[in-house]
């Protein structure tokens, strides 16, 4: 999650609309013998970190290390934990996301679990977290990226779709450089999509 939404916060948002950056990357990777006994010994306490590891959060969902997820207390533990379980281990996403206090509470770089989850395509899992409360209209700072406009870096008409039918404000999803979702989904997604923005528009 931490290198993404590095990712998305310094490039402009041109730069951004101009690609399909908001896809979610997979960050699943074979932990195993040796180095798997060192990420445990870490993790534990009893060893130092590897020069080139990814985050606590990552390393123990990658290994499946609930119990130290839990005890972290950290919200920045858990939204890289949650970004594992979406981009990659979907059997952890119950247990992460019970950790959250508030179903749109937001990591350091202003994203929320159902932003995430719209990046990574998981439409059952925006179901669930919109029916648990998950604001689809909330922005990201600066840019003002929202749910929708991820929704329509993933292609995903379906997904789209269900922000639409959830709520989502299409005519005040404009990005901070005044780009409309709909020339965002003019620039980097399908037709069907961009048909969708436009009913949605003419609805509104």
């Amino acid at each position: 999650m931490r290198c993404l939404f590095i990712i998305l916060m310094i490039l402009s948002t041109k730069t951004f609309a101009n690609g399909s950056l908001a896809n979610c990357i997979k960050t699943e990777r074979n932990i195993e013998g040796e180095e798997l006994i060192k990420v445990k010994l870490y993790l534990s306490g009893k060893s130092k970190r590897g020069e080139y590891w990814q985050s606590d959060g990552i390393l123990a969902a990658e290994i499946g290390d609930i119990a130290f997820i839990k005890n972290s207390n950290s919200s920045e533990v858990y939204f890289d934990a949650l970004y594992v379980a979406l981009s990659s281990k979907p059997e952890l996403y119950d247990e992460i996301i019970s950790l959250f206090p508030d179903i749109n509470e937001r990591s350091s770089y202003g994203v929320t679990p159902l932003m995430m989850a719209v990046s990574c395509n998981r439409v059952e899992i925006v179901k669930k977290l919109i029916s648990q409360g998950a604001d689809v209209n909330l922005k990201v700072p600066p840019d003002n990226y929202d749910s929708l406009i991820f929704g329509v870096f993933t292609q995903n008409p379906t997904l789209v779709n269900l922000l639409i039918e959830q709520g989502a404000n299409c005519k005040d999803s404009i990005l901070s450089n005044g780009l409309s979702v709909l020339g965002v989904a003019e620039k980097t997604s399908t037709a069907e999509v961009v048909n969708l923005i436009k009913q949605c528009l003419v609805k509104e």
